[in-house]
């Protein structure tokens, strides 16, 4: 952050890093890095011009009623959702403490191999354009509000709690790589401010988005938010970065294939999650 940011205790008042969850004076927790960040003046502002620039050209072309269909839709029922395969899913609802990894610390620790080289430097290099120092506390979700998610990660999907993303979220306009290179992002380089918004706020970004993709009657709000068929390069969504891990306490629910996948040992898995979930009171929902 470019302005000096004080503790929020006033018996305290010491300079805070922008990294930082919680004061190293006097330990005072606040609110995530990237919850700061996104809630910057100038972020919010930006934020708001773009969401009434999208508000008015809705009522100029006679569809603010659908408009307001797909804001309502989003600010009560969407979730973020995190796909994965029928493997990764069983093992970490049955594992006893397993916490959600991203890659760079799934990397790190040596629980996985580095992706292929050029993946890699995306990957690698577009977290550190956006969040420097603070990537790799940073996990990636998409934005949904009919529980399918990017089926391009996996056929599995876990919906996270809208009470832990209210504690630990931010939402991008896009998929971070799209973002970087829409936008032209060197290193250094400040992002344009707007397309960056805290989870409370999720449905102001939508609109400021979706607005001009809606039509008279338009109905299919899922459709406009989230568009997956299994080739990640033609995904389109709104991203969610999560601060910190979770654990399996933050799923709300799970979305699972309705289709019996043609691996026995897959679906011998699949049922073993089904089990876990009406075990432990967690909704499941097949979906086609």
């Amino acid at each position: 952050m470019s302005a000096i940011e004080l503790c929020p205790n006033p018996q305290c008042l010491a300079e805070i890093s922008w990294v930082e969850d919680r004061c190293l004076s006097c330990f005072q927790p606040l609110a995530p890095p990237n919850q700061r960040l996104a809630n910057r003046d100038y972020e919010t502002d930006a934020l708001q011009q773009r969401y009434q620039a999208a508000v008015k050209d809705a009522e100029l072309r006679g569809v603010s009623y659908e408009l307001a269909g797909l804001e309502q839709a989003i600010t009560d029922h969407s979730l973020a959702a995190i796909n994965c395969s029928v493997k990764f899913l069983h093992g970490f609802l049955t594992d006893n403490n397993p916490l959600y990894a991203n890659y760079r610390q799934q990397t790190e620790s040596a629980t996985r191999k580095v992706a292929e080289l050029n993946n890699d430097r995306q990957r690698v290099g577009t977290e550190g354009i956006l969040y420097g120092s603070l990537a790799a506390h940073i996990s990636y979700a998409a934005l949904t509000v009919d529980k399918k998610g990017l089926i391009s990660y996996g056929n599995c999907v876990m919906l996270l709690k809208d009470l832990t993303m209210a504690n630990k979220a931010t939402v991008l306009d896009e998929n971070s790589y799209d973002f970087v290179r829409r936008h032209k992002i060197l290193p250094g380089d400040r992002p344009p401010a707007g397309y960056w918004a805290s989870w409370h706020n999720r449905h102001r970004l939508a609109i400021a988005k979706l607005a001009e993709k809606v039509k008279l009657g338009s109905k299919d709000y899922a459709a406009l938010l989230l568009k997956s068929n299994g080739n990640r390069a033609e995904d389109e969504f709104i991203e969610v970065h999560i601060y910190g891990s979770f654990d399996k306490q933050a799923i709300a629910e799970l979305a699972l294939p309705g289709k019996a996948p043609k691996a026995a040992i897959e679906r011998v898995l699949l049922d073993g999650i089904k089990d876990y979930a009406n075990h432990h009171a967690i909704t499941c929902t097949d979906y086609d």
